[in-house]
């Protein structure tokens, strides 16, 4: 479990071609890149710090269960995450010299 990320802004250094993505169609990088964010993350193999932090209003302890079994909408966060900090040029830039 501690091979896993558990934050997801600044967690790695991908780079995605989702910067002249329209935030309204973030989506279509669910299979892509919100897949292998599932994968390499360990959203599916119990990597529930990460989880909650992509959660981080759920106080409630139902919600806090409901959270653990939500890789795909974890996985949402973060590209939504990585998309707004690659709309800033210099978080861009960043993110690319460090990729």
């Amino acid at each position: 479990m501690g091979r896993f990320p558990h934050r997801p802004v600044g967690s790695g250094g991908w780079v995605f071609a989702g910067r002249d993505t329209p935030e309204e169609v973030l989506n279509i990088h669910h299979f892509g890149l919100g897949s292998r964010i599932r994968n390499e993350f360990g959203l599916w193999q119990g990597n529930d710090q990460l989880l909650a932090s992509c959660f981080p209003d759920a106080t409630d302890p139902y919600m806090l269960v409901i959270i653990k079994h939500d890789p795909d909408g974890a996985s949402r966060v973060i590209v939504g995450a990585l998309w707004e900090r690659l709309q800033s040029p210099e978080q861009a830039r960043g993110a690319l010299q460090r990729g």
